[in-house]
């Protein structure tokens, strides 16, 4: 009789364990993370003038809410030298979905002596969000 009673508990414990939860995919739907992206790094223009000031504007997509660091740096006075004139860091809680980071910057004169010289210099934006790190590059064109 105990194992009849023994049989007839577990089976009811295995019915149960079998039964599907509640909570389902719905049918032929993924569920797919996308990954942290720039979306857009832009200048409001591509030519500029000595002491001119630059607006720099960074379009990210975070699948989820996070806290990142967001750069942007560059233009080196010299090409052989480690040094930018351009460094600006900020931390940012990014909310899931499209997110917009706004950096603005006077550029340094266009002189030899205390400045830059005119030309083409690249402006890097850097996004790191845990041991995630995202790079992109733009070409800006500095003149007197």
């Amino acid at each position: 009789m105990k194992k009849v009673f023994y049989l007839l508990i577990l089976s009811l414990l295995l019915g149960c364990l079998n039964e599907e939860s509640g909570l389902q995919q719905p049918q032929g739907e993924k569920y797919v993370a996308t990954p942290l992206t720039i979306k857009s790094f832009t200048t409001n223009k591509e030519l500029y003038r000595s002491r001119e000031r630059m607006n720099m504007s960074v379009n990210i997509h975070s699948p989820l809410n996070s806290s990142c660091e967001v750069w942007v740096h560059g233009i080196k006075p010299y090409r052989k030298s480690n040094l930018e004139r351009l460094y600006l860091k900020k931390d940012v809680d990014l909310n899931a979905g499209l997110n917009e980071v706004v950096f603005e910057y006077k550029l340094p004169s266009c002189t030899s002596c205390s400045g830059i010289r005119e030309g083409s210099y690249e402006v890097v934006c850097e996004v790191s969000c845990g041991n995630q790190t995202l790079i992109q590059n733009k070409s800006i064109e500095v003149r007197k």
